[in-house]
């Protein structure tokens, strides 16, 4: 499955339960992947915002992107 369309369906279950955070971080991942920087930094912060205490390392990693994404801008 291409990124793009991974995002569109992961939009679909976002749209059902916005206040579940893992697809947030499949979303950012794809987002990434697809070379969107912008909305990736932004799903990534919904994620962080969002992630209940059993998700600690995927929250690491989406921090870690977010600064590496930050870095990216001129």
């Amino acid at each position: 499955m291409e990124p793009r369309e991974a995002a569109a369906q992961v939009d679909t279950v976002i749209q059902a339960e916005p206040y579940f955070a893992e697809p947030y971080f499949v979303r950012g991942a794809a987002l990434e992947a697809s070379g969107q920087p912008d909305s990736a930094a932004a799903v990534y912060t919904a994620f962080v915002r969002l992630a209940p205490l059993r998700a600690a390392q995927e929250v690491t990693y989406a921090r870690g992107r977010l600064v590496a994404l930050a870095a990216r801008k001129p």
